[in-house]
């Protein structure tokens, strides 16, 4: 007897409302109410739909998930087959436990953004609806889609006693139909091996859409043109031609190659007969009855996919972290949107404009802009539904040096505003800082040990040896450059006299190095651009970690320490207008200055502290060397915080959301 696959059970109907951003409240359909008539094999999801990567924040993945399955069965104690779940699974070569997806927690890799996932995704420990949220992100798709692949794949959403393989071919991405009960792969789980796994299954399966649609030739079935689709693997079965209307439809149709026929409709909860294929058919029930219709509901509306500020006109160099501009100078930007809605765009009425509130003229508008209240005109002459659309346009900034912000959205002249995002563009307007006196250089002979660092002049790039013994550059609370941690062996960096820079192990065994030998009294500088440059005596640059800041650093003022950023001894962050600092103070203090005196200190002076952590958990935490914890806020448990100095002199830590959850109430101060 086999495990009693999904398809022949109940789905378990939960009635739970989830906002679609950009597109309004869709509500659950009643599964008695939905009937095989109302499936559109020419569409069955909309582009909009399907490309929305911004559906479900990981806490309403989480409560679905809870929702769906309130219980899990972990030690397969429930009857099954004459015997118990655990006693059967055992014999099949699963034994319990079982861990249900809505507990289910993976160490992942980080993958890095490439031409189908434009996102990156961080390496760590991390539950299923985090995997979920931030591959849907990094992919562009919709987080319910992802869960409706799931679940029609393998049942996991809903399965209270999940074995293992379950996870292995979560997607079915990698994992051919026709392999099954084969050796396709070393591991003889029916998926090759690059694609096993949880977390694979889902990045590989969301980034298999985007290569349907960015790769459309290279594919069976295309949007836009009449496809003859089979109903059954069994071509004598037959099967139609469907003229498919939309991308996110032909990319159901190539990733499971059937339409359902006439009985698999007719019994839109059970089997039809031995010429039905259910795959497409059942993605497109459960998304109704789970989240609403298929189709996008609204006339218009967007979804964010990104926003740049540039140097130059030309928007080939980009700003290293917040624009920061000289007074009266000018940025340039672009602002990438995806359409959320039913309707075409057109640049002859889609613009980006001022908002918040709407119609007013921009204190920062450029002469390029259609007006002071409207930026810019869609660049492209259409968008199609689900498509991307772009918006160039410049800052004016002003005279005065401070940190501003304008907000900005999408209106459709004459019809609507669109939905609000809170498009916004922050930036500074500062004069130069001036250079100070710090150990920029690491000359020959010289070295570093752990938690030892260089500080560059202008004071915003550190370059330290790690407790972990990775070999970091922080260039304005970024990493733009490290050699990793050789599984944490690092131990010592020297600047031979020979030229080389050497990464050595504790047992002085070389682990990295420039390959510079042969350059006697070399010398390595950490630059106020940003970039680690190794000299020749003769100042010919050798080597280079080619992380150059734009623009250069002493043009720039630190005002944000973000999640996972430092600050060492010596540096310094300020408002853009330089009136409040905070400094990490070289006696192991951390204070806030006003223009005349300290408003706030970690009081940890004296202490032998190595460096102050924006911690990812949200905890800002001051440690000394070696390791050990001085002081810290007690933040724990709010990932993703980031420090602002704001221009009223108060140090506030937020949330993503821009919550504010930890201050020194320091407002005002002088």
């Amino acid at each position: 007897m086999k495990k009693a696959h999904f398809l022949q059970s109940l789905i378990l109907l939960v009635a739970v409302v989830f906002v679609f951003a950009g597109v309004g409240i869709v509500a659950p359909r009643n599964a008695e109410a939905l009937s095989g008539g109302e499936f559109n094999a020419s569409r069955i999801i909309d582009d909009p739909v399907f490309f929305n990567p911004s559906t479900m924040l990981p806490s309403d993945i989480q409560a679905f998930l809870n929702a769906k399955l309130p219980a899990c069965d972990t030690n397969g104690t429930q009857p099954y087959g004459g015997t118990t779940r655990g006693a059967y699974g055992a014999s099949r070569g699963y034994p319990p436990p079982y861990t249900c997806l809505k507990d289910y927690v993976q160490t992942i890799p980080g993958v890095g953004a490439d031409a189908y996932c434009g996102g990156s995704i961080g390496a760590g420990t991390k539950t299923a609806a985090q995997i979920i949220y931030e591959v849907g992100q990094a992919c562009g798709v919709s987080q319910k889609v992802l869960l409706v692949l799931l679940q029609k794949e393998q049942g996991l959403v809903t399965d209270d006693w999940p074995w293992s393989v379950q996870y292995t071919k979560a997607t079915g991405m990698g994992c051919p139909d026709s392999a099954l009960g084969t050796d396709v792969d070393s591991n003889q789980n029916g998926c090759y091996d690059e694609y096993e796994g949880f977390f694979k299954q889902i990045y590989y399966g969301a980034r298999q859409y985007q290569r349907y649609a960015k790769q459309a030739s290279l594919f069976n079935y295309k949007a836009g043109q009449n496809n003859y689709i089979q109903y059954n693997p069994n071509a004598g079965c037959g099967g139609s031609n469907v003229v498919i209307q939309n991308q996110a439809t032909a990319g159901l149709y190539n990733y499971t190659p059937y339409q359902p026929n006439a009985a698999a409709l007719a019994n839109l909860y059970g089997s039809g007969d031995s010429c039905s294929a259910y795959g497409n058919r059942n993605f497109w029930r459960l998304y109704n009855d789970w989240f609403g219709t298929t189709y996008t509901t609204v006339p218009f509306a967007w979804s964010y996919e990104g926003q740049w500020a540039y140097v130059d006109a030309s928007r080939t160099s980009q700003f290293t972290g917040i624009p920061t501009v000289a007074p009266n100078g000018k940025f340039y930007v672009r602002v990438k949107a995806r359409n959320m809605g039913n309707q075409t765009w057109e640049s002859s009425f889609l613009n980006i404009g001022v908002s918040r509130p709407i119609d007013r003229a921009s204190s920062y508008a450029d002469g390029t802009w259609v007006s002071n209240s409207r930026a810019a005109r869609l660049l492209e002459t259409s968008v199609a539904p689900g498509q991307i659309g772009t918006f160039e346009f410049a800052i004016q900034a002003p005279s005065t040096p401070g940190t501003y912000s304008e907000y900005f959205n999408l209106v459709a002249e004459g019809r609507t505003w669109l939905n609000d995002l809170g498009l916004i563009f922050l930036f500074n307007v500062t004069t130069p800082g001036e250079a100070a006196v710090t150990n920029a250089t690491l000359s020959a002979g010289q070295s570093l040990s752990r938690d030892d660092f260089l500080l560059s002049t202008d004071r915003n790039s550190v370059l330290t040896l790690r407790g972990d013994g990775d070999l970091v550059l922080y260039s304005n609370g970024l990493v733009p450059w490290h050699t990793g941690a050789f599984d944490r062996t690092g131990s010592r960096l020297v600047m031979q006299a020979d030229g080389n820079l050497v990464l050595y192990n504790g047992s002085g065994q070389a682990l990295w190095n420039t390959e510079t030998g042969g350059n006697p009294n070399a010398r390595l500088v950490l630059q106020t651009d940003g970039n680690l440059v190794l000299y020749s005596v003769s100042n010919v640059p050798l080597w280079a970690s080619y992380s150059i800041s734009v623009p250069d650093n002493l043009s720039y003022t630190n005002i944000t320490l973000p999640p996972n950023g430092r600050m060492y001894p010596g540096q310094v962050f300020s408002t853009a207008d330089r009136r409040y600092k905070l400094i990490m103070q070289t006696d192991g203090n951390l204070v806030l200055y006003s223009p005349s005196r300290a408003i706030w200190a970690s009081g940890t002076d004296g202490k032998q502290t190595a460096f102050v952590a924006m911690q990812s958990d949200g905890n800002l935490v001051l440690y000394e060397r070696g390791g050990r914890p001085l002081w810290y806020t007690g933040t724990a448990n709010r990932p993703n915080l980031r420090l602002v100095i704001q221009q009223d002199g108060n140090l506030v830590m937020y949330n993503p959301t821009a919550q504010a959850i930890w201050n020194t109430q320091t407002a005002g101060a002088q």
